[in-house]
């Protein structure tokens, strides 16, 4: 796997959830998931790190508070990008921005990149999840073992137990998932992990606590 180095022009900051105010801050180079380089989609699905992973959802969070400004929330999920590439949800961010600033070609461009990362089945999973909160990333592997990440709209431990229940059973008609790990994201290193099989899930949130594996991080 190839690294990343990064060159600082001016000080930046990610705290607080948001990218450094000078977006030409930071300047993702090498071949280790540069966004630009236009390689990213077409090789295997490759280790991000906790650190890069927490970069790339700060910067989406900017991303989405740019208000009308979309060249400046392009800057944002594209260095998101170059720092997470999994990140659904700097995809849809892109697409959707590019799309705004009459930009169709880009758009177009970023959208088959995106179904070339993780297949078309990218903005169902998205639409799927979209009641409940932000697709953050999911992947597939062999033997139907299913990875999904998101931020939940809710909080409560009861009210997030429910809300994952009816994800993964949408999910597990969605995709011919056997497996389904499941992480809602309520903030830095906190959440609700869940496993479980998705064959034969039992019809009861009551039966689906006591099948399943749920942990709370905190």
């Amino acid at each position: 796997q190839s690294k990343r180095t990064l060159k600082v022009v001016q000080t930046g900051s990610l705290k607080g959830g948001a990218a450094s105010s000078d977006l030409h801050s930071i300047h993702p180079t090498g071949d280790g998931g540069d966004f630009d380089s236009g390689r990213t989609a077409n090789r295997g699905r490759v280790s991000v790190s906790p650190r890069d992973r927490e970069r790339a959802a700060a910067l989406v969070d900017s991303g989405s508070r740019t208000g009308d400004n979309w060249e400046q929330a392009i800057r944002f999920y594209k260095i998101a990008l170059s720092f997470n590439q999994y990140n659904v949800g700097a995809w849809h961010g892109l697409i959707n921005a590019y799309r705004n600033a009459d930009m169709p070609s880009e758009a177009a461009e970023a959208l088959a990149r995106m179904h070339n990362l993780f297949g078309e089945a990218a903005s169902a999973i998205a639409d799927l999840v979209a009641p409940y909160g932000s697709l953050v990333d999911f992947s597939e592997g062999a033997g139907g073992a299913c990875r999904l990440e998101y931020r939940p709209k809710s909080r409560g431990k009861e009210a997030l137990v429910r809300e994952a229940y009816a994800v993964i059973r949408a999910l597990a008609v969605e995709r011919k998932c056997r497996t389904i790990s499941l992480y809602a994201v309520t903030g830095k290193g906190r959440g609700l992990l869940i496993n479980t099989s998705a064959e034969r899930l039992p019809t009861t949130i009551s039966g689906f606590k006591r099948a399943a594996t749920i942990s709370y991080l905190d």
